[in-house]
Order: structure tokens, then C-alpha cells, then sequence
């Protein structure tokens, strides 16, 4: 499981580095010295790569780290696995094999199986999880599926009935994206085979969604989709209408992986199996339907000017009142092919550079030192959002 995570976020990385290539425009940057590569199969070069694959993801507060930088010494016996907080009991993987185009498409195999330790910590926390009192912690539980209890199908059905049997706009949210995810190619990558068609997603409304979140646009983004699908042009205009006069642009990016973070630890040594479902769960609500929006205003709505004047209020809602920083940059993409114009695009890109020059690395990570850190910034994510909390970490002072 710990490769498979690995390998999950670095495809996340990569489609977030590929969009910025594509739609941003050039900017020099400084050349920076290039660490080594970690030994991922080390204890402290897993917790470095690890650190740096979240950093890359979403970065992160540079005294917090810097506080976590330590010596990679380890003791031996019980309080050698206490220091390396259960990572020397994770799964070990094969390298993942490209394909003939040169990527990636399937699971490398096991080499050695999780040990005893790490295994318990994550049905721990699926416990812990599933006895909680937040219906969309349940949700996660089901979502995250832990040792595979539940089949393909009988996972989609939970999520489902979690989201109609509650009244929380957050399972409602997470159904909906897997049901509409269904099909897709990169589903077997979390489990869910690309032929499978659940008739369990048929209960479920956008209309629905949206009265237990008004004023978010996200449910109209699916919606559009949805109406795409079955050939509506009156569904089509509708959905982009209510997304051009909500308020906000709410994607909850973060909100599983937050879940899976606040739950206690039983001890240290939990840590492992507790950090690899909060990286696993990454992929929960991330996803949302960007391209029937931008194929729309591309070319100025291909002279359309009451479509294109749609796609520029619907920017406004996506840049100014996100939630998420990929959303934010969409945004700026649209009034972009909307309008002509670069300049929030640019402002995006800008930000980019700014958080990354914001964060001064350090020498290297403490085997939990990184991880805690991580894990402690999944929580805040999970409170205030990934954009907010973005501009509190842009307040604080760099070290030189």
C-alpha cells in the first residue's frame, strides 16, 4: 500500500506540474541544487521522500520543518521502532513498470506484505473512523475501504447509501464524484474497475446536493457534466447560470485526508499506517469536472457573448472565492480563454512561485519529525481550506 500511495501522488503532482506547463505562461526561475534521491526503503529516506512529495503537493510551513530536521540515527529494538513510528513494518513494493507510451498504468507488485504493526494501525483508524459521530468520517471509511472488505461494487453502493441516509453535503459530495468518476481510466488505479456501473448512483441528484450546500458551484460543475452526458441543452445553460451566480467555489480538497489525521493514535508507532491512508485519501474530492467548462469558453465561447459572459462570472466565482488553489488557477484559466486575457492566469502563476520560494528546505528530515508535520497540516487544511491556509503560511517570515 505505501508504494501504491506513492505512486498515487506523484501522478497528482505530475497532472498539476503538466497543467502549469500547458496553460502558464514562461517564467524564469532560479536554478536550485538538486538533492539526492532518497532510498525509499530506508526508514528516513521513505519519511524524506515522503516530506517532499507533500511539499510538492501542497507546501507547507518552512519552521515546521525546519524544526523537524534531525539526525537519521536510529536506536534498535522496540524503541527503535517507537522513533521510526511504524515504518519499518510497511509494505515494501517492485518499482512500477511504464508502459509502452511511458506510463505508468498499474500497481507494482509486493514484495513484502505490511507487518503486523502497521496493518493494526490502519484498521484502527477505519475504526476509529467508522465509530465517529461525523457522517463524513463514515463516508471516508468506506471511500478508503480498508483491506479491501467491501467489493467494487458493494463500495460504491456504501458510499451511496452514506450520502442519502445523512444529511451531510460532504458524503453527498464524495458520492457523487466516485459515481461520476465511474468509467473513467484511472479508476482501476483506486480500485474501481473502468467498466463498472453502479445502478446504486442513480439515486443520487445534483439538485439535491446543492439544497444542502447552497451558494457552492461545485454541484452546478457536476451537473453540467451530467447533462453533457444525456444531450441537454436546457440542463447545460441552467447549470452554467447557477454557477455564474453562486458565491463560492467550495471543492473540499483535503477534507478526507483532515479525517483521516484527527483521529488518536493509539501510540508512535501507529504513525506509518495512520500517514499512508491520509496520503491514500488525497484523492477525495479531487477531482472535479474541469474540461466541459473550459471546452466551452475556449475561444471566447467561440463568439458566443452570452456564454462567454457566463464563463467570465463563473471565473470570477472560481478565483476570487475558491477554496483550492487548483480551482483558483482554473479560474484564471477561464477568464483567459474567455476573455482574451492573462492576467489572473498570471496572478496564479505568480502565487505559485511565491509559495515555492517561500519554502527554504532543509538538510533533512527526523524519521517522524516530517511526517508529524505533514499530518499536523492535513488538520489545518482540513479546518480553514487549502487556499486559506496557503495565505497563513505566505504571513509567516522565511528563514534565510
Amino acid at each position: 500500500m505505501a508504494r501504491r500511495i506513492v505512486v498515487a501522488v506523484v501522478l497528482v503532482v505530475a497532472a498539476v506540474a503538466g497543467w502549469w506547463t500547458l496553460r502558464a505562461p514562461a517564467v524564469e526561475r532560479p536554478v536550485a541544487a538538486t538533492p539526492p534521491e532518497p532510498d525509499i526503503e530506508t526508514p528516513a529516506g521513505r519519511a524524506r521522500l515522503g516530506a517532499l512529495l507533500a511539499i510538492a503537493k501542497m507546501p507547507d510551513d518552512p519552521w515546521t520543518f525546519a524544526q523537524s530536521v534531525a539526525s537519521a540515527s536510529a536506536a534498535s529494538g522496540a524503541e527503535d521502532r517507537k522513533a521510526r513510528c511504524g515504518e519499518d513494518e510497511v509494505p515494501v513494493y517492485g518499482e512500477p513498470v511504464p508502459d509502452a507510451d511511458g506510463l505508468v498504468r498499474a500497481l507494482p507488485e509486493m514484495t513484502r506484505p505490511g507487518g503486523v504493526g502497521y496493518t493494526g494501525a490502519r484498521r484502527r483508524i477505519d475504526a476509529a473512523l467508522r465509530a465517529s459521530g461525523d457522517p463524513f468520517d463514515r463516508s471516508v471509511a468506506d471511500w478508503l475501504n480498508v483491506d479491501d472488505l467491501r467489493t467494487p461494487a458493494g463500495r460504491v453502493d456504501a458510499l451511496v447509501q452514506d450520502a442519502v441516509g445523512s444529511s451531510d453535503a460532504r458524503s453527498y459530495a464524495l458520492a457523487v464524484e466516485v459515481c461520476t468518476n465511474l468509467g473513467n481510466d484511472a479508476m482501476p488505479l483506486s480500485g474501481l474497475p473502468a467498466w463498472w456501473q453502479s445502478p446504486s448512483c442513480g439515486q443520487l441528484d445534483t439538485g439535491e446536493w446543492s439544497r444542502r450546500d447552497p451558494g457552492n458551484a461545485v454541484p452546478w460543475l457536476y451537473a453540467l457534466t451530467f447533462a453533457d452526458r444525456a444531450g441537454d441543452p436546457a440542463g447545460q445553460r441552467e447549470a452554467l447560470r447557477r454557477m455564474a451566480t453562486s458565491t463560492r467555489f467550495d471543492v473540499g480538497f483535503g477534507a478526507g485526508s483532515a479525517a483521516v489525521a484527527r483521529m488518536k493514535l493509539l501510540s508512535d508507532a501507529d504513525l506509518a499506517g495512520q500517514a499512508d491512508l491520509a496520503v491514500q485519501a488525497v484523492g477525495i474530492n479531487g477531482s472535479p469536472p474541469y474540461a466541459p467548462l473550459t471546452q466551452r469558453c475556449r475561444d471566447q465561447a467561440g463568439g458566443d457573448r452570452e456564454l462567454a459572459q457566463l464563463c467570465d462570472a463563473i471565473s470570477d466565482v472560481m478565483f476570487d472565492h475558491s477554496d483550492g488553489l487548483m480551482t483558483r488557477a482554473v479560474g484564471g484559466s477561464l477568464h483567459r480563454l474567455a476573455t482574451g486575457d492573462p492576467s489572473r492566469l498570471e496572478q496564479a502563476h505568480r502565487e505559485q512561485q511565491e509559495r515555492a520560494a517561500h519554502w527554504s528546505p532543509g538538510t533533512g528530515f527526523s524519521p517522524c519529525g516530517a511526517t508529524r508535520a505533514m499530518m499536523q497540516r492535513f488538520v489545518r487544511v482540513g479546518q480553514i481550506g487549502e487556499a486559506a491556509t496557503v495565505k497563513e503560511e505566505l504571513s509567516k517570515p522565511v528563514p534565510p
